[in-house]
């Protein structure tokens, strides 16, 4: 005979057979994810904050030395400015003529009875702005007023000019020399007389 088996225990109340409970299986299931995922947060802002303090610092001593790199950089721009401007005036003073040798020069080109009235040498720039010593060569121009005396006096004019030509030391300086007039007439004393004026101008500067 069969009796029926009545079970007293309300569904809650009743206990897993297995060695680990459900709750404890669910707790574990949902719990480690959640472990994992807060260790991998802690890890990412423990390296934000690594990264941001190294930023900091480096910041830091850049602000330090930005201000020493920014003044090194001009005074090293400065002295090759400097440099620059050395080396144009060095240059320069190497490419001008000697005013002194160059009078020493004509003189010795002036036959004896040519006089001169006047002498004048001028210089100048036709720029203001140079970039190497040769555009700051000097530009000259020479204008001699002078009067030659005698029965060859308009001969001795032609062979001033043509000595001055044939100078080295003038025709080094000016590319042209010119007789820019000359006038025939006679003295007081009927002495024949011949009054003139050489003009010599440099196109490109003191060498050619």
């Amino acid at each position: 005979m069969k009796y029926p088996r009545v079970n007293l225990i309300k569904k809650n109340e009743q206990r897993y057979q297995g060695i680990v409970s459900r709750n404890f299986i669910l707790l574990i299931g949902i719990g480690t994810p959640l472990i994992i995922i807060a260790l991998i947060a802690v890890t990412l802002l423990m390296q934000h904050l690594s990264v941001q303090s190294q930023l900091a610092s480096s910041k830091a001593v850049w602000e330090t030395f930005e201000p020493r790199i920014k003044a090194f950089r001009k005074e090293k721009a400065g002295l090759i400015t400097t440099g620059k401007i050395m080396g144009l005036f060095e240059g320069w003073e190497q490419s001008q003529t000697s005013i002194v040798d160059l009078m020493d020069d004509v003189q010795v080109c002036v036959p004896s009875n040519v006089q001169f009235s006047r002498m004048s040498i001028l210089s100048g720039k036709k720029s203001t702005i140079f970039k190497n010593a040769d555009e700051l060569k000097l530009h000259y121009s020479l204008t001699i007023d002078g009067v030659a005396v005698g029965e060859q006096a308009e001969s001795q004019v032609l062979l001033l000019q043509r000595q001055l030509q044939a100078s080295h030391p003038v025709s080094s300086v000016f590319d042209s020399l010119k007789l820019a007039s000359m006038r025939n007439k006679l003295r007081s004393d009927n002495t024949a007389m011949s009054e003139f004026r050489l003009i010599a101008t440099a196109g490109e500067g003191v060498t050619k």
